[in-house]
């Protein structure tokens, strides 16, 4: 027809590099923020926010920002987006869809460990034998405060001819796993205010760790299980897909109950390797109290608050949970209070910064358990 005119189909880049442009800005946890505004809430971009990153990427690349809305459909057709929850008032809430989350995880585990991100499948070196569901036909005395896995054969001829109230730790055998037996990880990142101040920007590169160890696991590791949780004023579960649009909020640093869901974890988990991973970069300055009010204290080591804290860690010792400590500070009272948790927990403390802790934590993740 004449005079009749006719928009040219969009040059969609692919998907995957599309994503690509905006995952910085997908993953910005506050820090970009010029006046560091904080939100009683952790927010996350919506889908006008995605579709305002596209334009702006698309611009960048001299190509046209009209395009952003057939990009974003294609985003969602191909699996790097996923709608959450009910659209309200013509907006939907977003979170990363599967092909997002393997693209960033090979991503950021190639950039953090390179050729030993690629190697082939594997299991954990355990070291030691440990006591566990994956017999190795080993055997040893029981070790008091350990999870019981008994032997029951070696265990009752021991006790055989005495009688069953004769019982005694001595007389209790250990069945032992085999080396390189599965492990369930609890991930706990602090997302308290001062994770995004001084300068740096220090969650991002923990939300980068998950997103590494989750990839490391799942092709490496396939019978491993990982749970991710974030603390602040409290701590939470946070699903995967979720974890990278998290951003830090005005809070104080609830450690106890972040270890507490921990334990909760590893309880459930039928895996004989278990350890929590905590990631921080401040001392505890709240704990949940008994009726769920929060109390908080954020002036110098609050005893209160470091008991309830040591508490937990020694329940973790005791179910037989190891404690791998990352601190991203170096503020004396940080590093005293850490050595006490370790002690406490019998683990270890690493010092790391935000660009060397991806490395130190996926290379101590690998490292011999023991």
């Amino acid at each position: 027809m004449r005079g009749a005119r006719y928009r040219r189909a969009p040059r969609l880049p692919p998907a995957a590099e599309a994503f690509l442009w905006i995952a910085d800005r997908l993953l910005d946890s506050g820090f970009s923020d010029p006046e560091r505004r904080y939100h009683p809430e952790p927010r996350r971009p919506g889908e006008e926010a995605i579709r305002e990153y596209l334009k702006e990427a698309l611009a960048e690349r001299g190509l046209d920002p009209g395009d952003a809305d057939a990009l974003l459909s294609t985003l969602y057709q191909e699996g790097f987006l996923a709608g959450e929850g009910r659209p309200e008032e013509g907006r939907r809430g977003i979170r990363l869809g599967p092909r997002a989350l393997r693209l960033l995880g090979a991503r950021y585990l190639d950039r953090l460990l390179g050729a030993r991100g690629r190697a082939g499948a594997g299991r954990h070196p355990a070291g030691e034998p440990v006591p566990g569901l994956e017999a190795s036909g080993e055997a040893r005395p029981y070790r008091p405060g350990e999870p019981l896995h008994l032997d029951a054969v070696e265990t009752l001829k021991r006790l055989v001819p005495r009688p069953p109230e004769e019982l005694q730790e001595a007389h209790l055998v250990q069945a032992l796993a085999e080396a390189g037996a599965p492990m369930a990880t609890a991930l706990l990142l602090d997302c308290s205010h001062s994770m995004i101040l001084y300068g740096e920007d220090r969650f991002t590169p923990a939300k980068r760790v998950a997103l590494a160890l989750a990839h490391l696991i799942r092709t490496r590791y396939p019978g491993d299980r990982l749970a991710v949780y974030c603390f602040g004023d409290r701590a939470e579960p946070v699903p995967l897909s979720l974890l990278p649009l998290v951003q830090v909020g005005p809070w104080h640093t609830n450690t106890a109950e972040a270890l507490a869901l921990a334990q909760s974890f590893l309880k459930r988990s039928p895996e004989p390797m278990k350890e929590a991973i905590l990631i921080t970069d401040g001392k505890p300055s709240a704990m949940t109290l008994p009726d769920g009010r929060v109390y908080k204290n954020a002036w110098g080591l609050d005893e209160r608050i470091v008991a309830a804290t040591l508490k937990e860690a020694a329940r973790l010792r005791r179910m037989g949970a190891s404690l791998h400590v990352f601190m991203l500070a170096e503020e004396p009272e940080l590093v005293a209070f850490v050595r006490r948790l370790v002690a406490v927990g019998r683990g270890r403390a690493v010092l790391t910064r935000p660009e060397e802790l991806g490395r130190h934590v996926l290379l101590d993740f690998q490292k011999s358990r023991g």
